[in-house]
């Protein structure tokens, strides 16, 4: 089913993103933000394809599950994103 491939897709980029940050190759913020970003792009991708055909559109809040995984990434998300969208110029380095 459409739905089960599209949540394992995105479970197996989270798996990824919290194995960077495990190892050491990436901070839990860099990561959750790159999860998200990914996240996001998929609920748009979703919006845009399953116009008109809700019968078949997932009827899971992808949004939510995106959110909800990051937070296993990085507790501390929601703090993080303010700082970076506070910072002048909007930035992803630790300038701020």
């Amino acid at each position: 089913m459409i739905k089960d491939r599209l949540l394992q897709n995105l479970i197996d980029y989270f798996e990824i993103r919290k194995k960077n940050v495990q190892g050491g190759v990436e901070s839990a913020e860099f990561s959750a933000l790159l999860f998200q970003i990914y996240g996001y792009g998929m609920a748009s991708a979703i919006d845009i394809v399953f116009v008109g055909l809700d019968d078949l559109k997932p009827k899971v809040n992808i949004i939510k599950v995106v959110d909800s995984l990051a937070s296993k990434i990085d507790p501390e998300w929601k703090q993080h994103a303010n700082e970076r969208l506070n910072a002048k110029p909007a930035s992803i380095s630790k300038k701020y």
